[in-house]
């Protein structure tokens, strides 16, 4: 159910905001398909595939300025913390008000459980849809063992199949020769079969690579979620059986610390999974442009191939209306199995680009949090004008009225 939402999501946002534009002249695409090393991600690909779908290009430039505001303010960020000391070098001044307000503490602690629960929904999702990824070797196991290997010249080939007609070369007689029916009925046979045969689009080198990137991905944000989880619980339970900053325990100061580092990470992750989900929107909507087209002229081939090495079997008027009947019904069912094939990345691009937005709230949150977890050294909280108080400003008194005693003048003498 949730692969499936996600799936729906990821479909919505491809077809109905993003869309697809029509392109006159797929073939174009096709050829600079085959003469960028067989790779969806080849620079004269993309470049013209931005220029043929503006609602894409824009998508990737708003994400793509995410990711760099993101890296601008992260890296400004560790340039103020730890080069010039600042941001957290001294958390509790004796200027501000310690404790802190519990009530802030519960509004971080709300938003933080929404931000975790939506987080680790998305990471859940992204390793299940990566899991689903080895569908690649299911469709590589079942490939056909059909010998369509024709090594002859162009003036050897018989027939030249295209995507909307089938062409028949009878420029010289062909000698009258005896059709085997059964030979021609395994013909006919094996030809369906390659007609229907399903390739992926990648090298297995490309493909494995992207699997590492989505699994290195989908591992690390489910275990920040966890730690996340974890550290905010455990500093959630010391908080609660401290009231001062001064008197939080060993852990609970352990628990502030990891919470700024997994702040941290998380901050740092951001933009790599924005610019690694953006670069899988680009595949997926390449792929799902060009997948049936080049699906339909791979089958076309393989089957005039199969056809040309074996023409002697064939019966020209039965061939010719066999293929006729292939070409009408093979264009829909090969853009349905492009998309099923496709799914898996769909999901991960959607799941990658939503954990790294919703990761970005977190750190904030996070940062926050970490101060009501930290031991307050007692250097930044004493001074010559303010005294120290278990008893909390709710449950002290009216201030008591100190009177100064008032001594009477000494009786006068009477003097005669």
């Amino acid at each position: 159910m949730l692969l499936d939402a996600l799936a729906s999501a990821a479909d919505t946002i491809q077809q109905d905001w993003i869309g697809y534009e029509l392109v006159d002249d797929l073939a174009y695409f096709a050829d600079l398909y085959k003469n960028g090393s067989l790779s969806l991600l080849n620079g004269d690909l993309v470049r013209n595939h931005f220029s043929a779908q503006p609602n894409l290009l824009c998508a990737v430039v708003l994400l793509s300025f995410i990711a760099a505001v993101t890296t601008v303010c992260f890296v400004l960020f560790i340039f103020a913390r730890y080069v010039l000391g600042g941001c957290g070098n001294e958390r509790y001044q004796v200027s501000h008000k310690a404790p802190t307000s519990v009530k802030w503490f519960i509004c971080f602690l709300v938003g933080f459980l929404f931000l975790w629960l939506m987080l680790s929904i998305s990471a859940l999702s992204m390793v299940l849809a990566a899991s689903t990824l080895n569908s690649r070797f299911a469709v590589e196991d079942a490939q056909l063992d059909i010998n369509h290997e024709f090594n002859g010249t162009e003036t050897d080939r018989h027939i030249i199949i295209n995507l909307d007609s089938v062409l028949i070369d009878q420029s010289e007689e062909t000698p009258e020769h005896e059709i085997d029916e059964a030979e021609q009925l395994l013909g006919f046979k094996d030809l369906r079969e390659l007609a229907y045969e399903f390739k992926p689009l990648d090298a297995d080198s490309s493909y494995t690579l992207h699997a590492i990137v989505l699994w290195f991905l989908a591992g690390l944000y489910s275990l920040l979620a966890l730690a996340a989880g974890v550290v905010v619980l455990l500093g959630t339970w010391q908080y609660l059986i401290s009231y001062h900053p001064m008197e939080r325990s060993a852990i609970s100061n352990y628990c502030g610390h990891w919470a700024i580092y997994t702040s941290i990470t998380f901050f740092a992750l951001a933009p790599i999974a924005l610019i690694t989900g953006t670069v899988f929107l680009v595949y997926a909507h390449i792929h799902e442009m060009l997948c049936p087209l080049l699906q339909t002229v791979t089958q076309n081939q393989n089957m005039e191939d199969y056809v040309n090495l074996n023409y002697e079997i064939f019966d020209t008027p039965n061939l010719v209306d066999f293929l006729n009947d292939l070409l009408s019904e093979r264009l829909e069912l090969n853009q349905t199995t492009c998309h099923t094939f496709a799914a898996p990345m769909q999901r991960l691009w959607l799941a990658v680009v939503i954990c790294s937005l919703i990761s970005l709230p977190i750190v904030f949150v996070l940062l926050r949090i970490s101060k009501y977890f930290l031991k307050m050294d007692s250097k930044y909280y004493w001074s010559q004008h303010e005294t120290y108080s278990t008893i909390p400003e709710k449950e002290k008194g009216k201030p008591i009225l100190q009177l100064q005693p008032v001594f009477c003048p000494p009786p006068m003498k009477r003097v005669k």
